[in-house]
């Protein structure tokens, strides 16, 4: 039955703190779901469209924001590390990922009757992951109680508020990436000169040898 009345109001975050303390509780509730009487993996008397939502929001919170998080400590690996996590070229990742990606930007736009934009949906995320995958492990693998984290309402809106505990942690992911390219390009600076001297030292000492191999393979 549909009632055509207004039976609640409620408030919106009122600003980015808020909303991401907001979205850590629902996250946090939903792994407290998960591990109770009430798990889509028990044996209670839940319906099969029950277990789907819940399995489904299930799979939201814990693959989302990690993936947020882990577009931006992959490159981090390759950079200080040498770990290579996706071996592609650009010509497949124009040709699997992209057709991809655009098929859910449109399905999404036309679920949300073009409620859903890109950019501001991804920031969104990018800025909560750290905060909700903590709240997703913590939900999972510790029992008991947890804290219940109360979003505040009525703060002072008329003066310009940083975020430095939010920004606390790109900064540091930013000064590690720029420090990884630096790295990275330094070191291949100095080899290249390495074995450009290399090669025509060896070049010099056997004038009539015909030296012609690629100082790129005198690694």
């Amino acid at each position: 039955m549909y009632l055509n009345e207004p039976l609640t109001e409620g408030l919106a975050p009122e600003g980015l703190q808020e909303y991401i303390v907001q979205r850590g509780r629902w996250c946090l509730g939903l792994m407290q779901i998960v591990r109770n009487s009430y798990s889509p993996f028990g044996l209670h008397r839940l319906g099969l469209m029950h277990r789907i939502g819940i399995i489904d929001s299930l799979l939201y919170w814990l693959t989302t924001f990690p993936f947020r998080l882990a577009s931006l400590i992959c490159p981090l690996l390759y950079w200080w590390c040498g770990i290579t996590i996706v071996n592609a070229s650009l010509v497949d990742i124009i040709k699997f990922y992209v057709p991809y990606y655009l098929v859910v930007l449109v399905s999404l736009n036309w679920l949300s009757k073009g409620l859903f934009v890109p950019l501001l949906n991804d920031t969104a995320q990018l800025m909560a992951a750290w905060p909700i995958s903590r709240a997703a492990a913590l939900g999972l693998l510790t029992r008991g109680s947890h804290n219940f984290s109360v979003t505040a309402k009525g703060g002072n809106r008329a003066k310009v508020v940083i975020q430095w505990t939010l920004m606390r942690p790109f900064l540091i992911l930013l000064g590690l990436t720029i420090g990884g390219l630096i790295v990275s390009l330094n070191s291949d600076f100095v080899f290249n000169t390495s074995a450009t001297a290399a090669y025509r030292k060896e070049a010099d000492r056997t004038p009539n040898s015909h030296f012609h191999h690629d100082p790129r393979r005198l690694r």
